[in-house]
């Protein structure tokens, strides 16, 4: 009786050991493939705003020719964004354009790409990239296709039990597999694991 309790703890321990690892692995893949989507959206980003630096006719409030700016399809829209608050959509769509902060501002300043966050109307998530233009008055704001970023996902051989989620902030939730538990949303906020900030190099 006593062997078999022993073989049983010690198998039980090998599975979960074996599980751990393969969640690691798993979340490394993960993490790895979605910030090479993220640095190829930034050159898409820095590629656009130098073409439109090359066409003398842009200018805040007006549009390229639709011929003059190549495909964006990890980008559901770009708006120019100046720092008096004006903005103006000059490719693609986005259904409303968040306004950026001193904060925001100062960090573009620096050549920064910045990524922020806003909720819509349904509480779904919007991500987007932000590269001050030729001008330090202006800024270009691209909306990230959120299947672009996260249909990576199904991709993966997930086991059935485990959900994988990224989040910005501990209460910040960017995407989920699958809907997360009430007990795992608590004992992640217990644990007060936080994401890294939302800014790349």
């Amino acid at each position: 009786g006593m062997l078999s309790l022993v073989s049983f703890t010690d198998v039980t321990g090998q599975l979960t050991q074996q599980s751990e690892r393969r969640v690691r692995q798993e979340s490394k893949a993960m993490g790895m493939a979605i910030y090479q989507r993220l640095l190829l959206l930034e050159a898409e980003l820095l590629s656009i705003s130098k073409q439109q630096r090359a066409i003398p006719s842009v200018s805040t409030g007006d549009s390229p020719p639709a011929s003059s700016l190549p495909p964006t399809p990890g980008f559901a829209g770009m708006a120019h964004h100046s720092v008096d608050g004006a903005t103006h959509v000059f490719l693609g769509e986005m259904r409303s354009i968040p306004a950026l902060s001193q904060a925001q501002w100062a960090l573009l300043h620096q050549q920064k790409t910045l990524m922020m966050t806003t909720t819509d109307e349904a509480g779904a998530r919007r991500l987007f990239l932000a590269r001050l233009s030729d001008s330090d008055e202006q800024a270009i704001l691209a909306e990230i296709h959120n299947e672009y970023l996260w249909g990576l996902v199904g991709s993966m051989t997930l086991p059935s039990e485990m959900v994988l989620c990224v989040f910005g902030k501990p209460t910040e939730e960017l995407f989920c597999s699958q809907p997360m538990s009430d007990e795992s949303r608590a004992e992640w906020l217990r644990q007060g694991r936080g994401g890294s900030a939302s800014l790349f190099e």
